[in-house]
């Protein structure tokens, strides 16, 4: 006989591992044995998430804030399922309180209460450690309708990955990588900032753009004459990363499609496209891991790329790219539950797991699609 703790342990070990529905069942095994704490109920919640149980979810993690009102990660997982069930002003008003409360905010001194006039002041625009790129490049379009409303100049704290792709971004008056005491502004904002006060603002498409000079660089290396299909397969390592991700070997049959040519655009594949034996070109591998600008440049040389919700999704997306994107059966709240297009990028097509972990099934859309595709010499977004 297990205690009520030892179930608890059982069922975290399970959701580190993203396998949500063995997680499930120890963790009301302790719940039904009478430990009832917030962690217990924001695990709950967040394995019910990803096994579309939205209701129990919205349940575990009410429940987990009445236990602890300050808990963060119950108010982040409930701020998620109020989106889900498309309750925009109860999720976009926990967004921001979150965001103004969040504990890694840099520049402490000068944060920006969101009330006060901006016109004429320069604010530093940061990003928080721990975002993922793919929320960063999602989060970049609204820097110039920030700037637009708020009639402020916009100084813009880049990483040096993302660097290169800041430079395109219209609105961004100065660009730095590490700020100091010689960087002059008057007070900081984050991207999550810039996002949720504009929304329901008009946004360019696209809004990124790769160097010339490094897309001449790429472009001898694909093949104009096939209907040349850029891949990512992994997302990167962190928080739903085996969720997200799909076994390279789920791509074979794309290969098989007469007049198509994959590409890997996949940073440090390492072994993988020589262990699954799947014919692809594995230019990824020769990109700078340092930089998104072979990455920019070898996705604009692509008919249409095919990936995993990652940065590389994204910056198809923020450059205007035709890109189908494959989700999983529970996936973040800004693909909402149904539908295969999307607001946040006109040129993007959405494909979803028919049922929980089934790549197969959407793999088998994904293939039937491209076939028309290839006999239609169009790509539908």
């Amino acid at each position: 006989m297990y205690t009520s703790q030892q179930y608890l342990e059982a069922g975290i070990y399970c959701t580190r591992l993203e396998n949500w529905q063995m997680a499930v069942n120890p963790l009301q095994e302790a719940l039904k044995m009478g430990l009832d704490t917030p962690e217990l109920r924001m695990y709950l919640g967040q394995a019910c998430i990803h096994l579309k149980l939205y209701r129990e979810a919205h349940e575990h993690l009410t429940k987990s804030l009445e236990l602890k009102p300050d808990y963060t990660y119950s108010d982040i997982l409930l701020a998620h399922v109020e989106s889900i069930f498309g309750k925009d002003d109860e999720s976009w008003e926990r967004d921001m309180r979150l965001m103004r409360n969040h504990p890694a905010r840099p520049y402490p001194n000068r944060i920006w209460d969101c009330e006060g006039s901006l016109v004429g002041k320069t604010v530093l625009v940061h990003m928080f450690d721990g975002h993922g790129l793919g929320d960063v490049i999602q989060s970049m379009r609204h820097i110039a309708p920030f700037k637009e409303k708020f009639g402020c100049q916009i100084l813009v704290s880049a990483t040096p990955d993302t660097e290169c792709l800041f430079k395109t971004l219209n609105g961004v008056d100065q660009l730095t990588v590490y700020v100091d005491e010689t960087i002059k502004y008057d007070v900081s904002a984050s991207l999550e900032d810039c996002r949720l006060l504009t929304r329901g603002m008009v946004t360019e498409h696209p809004y990124l753009y790769a160097d010339p000079e490094v897309v001449s660089k790429w472009a001898p290396h694909t093949n104009k004459g096939l209907f040349r299909v850029g891949v990512s397969w992994r997302a990167s390592q962190g928080n739903l990363h085996r969720t997200k991700s799909v076994p390279l070997r789920f791509f074979k049959p794309l290969t098989e499609i007469p007049g198509v040519e994959l590409y890997s655009l996949q940073v440090r594949a390492g072994d993988e496209c020589y262990q699954e034996k799947i014919p692809l070109v594995n230019i990824g591998g020769k990109f700078n891991a340092n930089s998104f600008s072979d990455a920019a440049a070898a996705t604009e040389c692509m008919d249409l790329v095919i990936s995993v919700d990652s940065a590389i999704a994204h910056l198809a997306g923020a450059l205007g790219k035709q890109v189908w994107t494959l989700l999983p059966y529970a996936p973040a709240s800004r693909w909402k539950l149904e539908g295969d297009t999307t607001e946040i990028y006109p040129t993007m097509r959405l494909f979803r797991q028919p049922s929980y972990g089934d790549w197969k099934g959407c793999f088998d859309k994904v293939t039937e699609a491209l076939k028309e595709v290839v006999c239609g010499e169009c790509v539908p977004a």
